[in-house]
């Protein structure tokens, strides 16, 4: 979970602030929320272990328009991530040898053991 926080940009005139238009990505996946114009904070739930999100806001005021994007603000989230395993030929009858890579390890989380199960078909 990340918590969001910016300020409300100042108005020129008449001008009144219909909301806000939080950009989310994370890889390949990009999402647009609208946000009420009486928030100044959000929460947003990031899902994937080890993936960068990249998150841009910007003020919607109605008929006048909208601001520019903001700078862009990037979170990685912790967690251990496999990165991919293959078969190994083995010389053992009935014997299946799986090697990987070790995992992607961000933020503070200490690798204790790999589980490997094994389903037949």
């Amino acid at each position: 979970l990340v918590w969001l926080e910016w300020k409300e940009p100042s108005l020129v005139g008449s001008t009144t602030l219909s909301g806000y238009n939080l950009k989310v990505e994370c890889g390949q996946e990009k999402k647009e929320l609208l946000v009420h114009a009486d928030s100044s904070s959000l929460s947003y739930s990031c899902d994937n272990s080890c993936e960068t999100y990249t998150f841009q806001i910007k003020a919607l005021a109605g008929k006048f328009g909208e601001s520019c994007w903001s700078e862009k603000v990037t979170f990685t989230t912790e967690g251990v991530k496999i990165v991919g395993f293959r078969f190994v030929t083995s010389s053992l009858a009935n014997a299946v040898k799986v090697k990987w890579e070790p995992p992607k390890i961000q933020g503070s989380i200490r690798l204790k053991s790999f589980k490997v199960f094994c389903l037949v078909d």
